[in-house]
């Protein structure tokens, strides 16, 4: 074996080590350890679940938003909302999703132009606005999450 390929299967098998301590530390988490007790499904509990999964993922790299994806981020936190009787302003909603502006009201456009939510635009201020999941997006996500 040359000294590159003795170089390439050492960092492999480091990278295979340090995935395998990841996919251990998730599975002892507290969110998987209630997803496991034989609990009915439930589209709520199981949406905040997977947010919180993905919320304790982002503790472990130094770079969040490899795993970016804002658009389901913000679908997910309109679902939790609705469901919990709240509402979002679209400046809440963007800082839950942890990306800038300019890239959350991209996917607030596109997901409102695709039917996913509806915004009522404050005449005031962009920002200012109220976001919420529509009500066949919000069906779909609750056939998702009943799982």
């Amino acid at each position: 074996m040359s000294g590159k390929e003795a170089f390439l299967a050492h960092d492999l098998g480091a990278t295979l080590k340090w995935f395998t301590r990841i996919y251990k530390i998730i599975l002892q988490s507290p969110f998987f350890r209630l997803a496991h007790k034989g609990q009915a499904a439930h589209p709520l509990l199981n949406a905040r679940r997977h947010y919180e999964c993905r919320r304790y993922r982002n503790q472990f790299f130094d770079n969040p938003e490899l795993f970016g994806d804002p658009g389901w981020d913000m679908l997910v936190d309109l679902f939790i909302a609705i469901e919990e009787g709240r509402r979002l302003t679209a400046a809440e909603l963007c800082a839950e999703a942890g990306v800038p502006l300019s890239t959350a009201y991209r996917w607030l456009t596109l997901m409102e132009s695709r039917g996913l939510v509806v915004r009522s635009l404050s005449e005031n201020d962009l920002q200012e606005s109220t976001v919420i999941i529509s009500a066949q997006a919000r069906e779909d996500m609750k056939r998702f999450f009943c799982r």
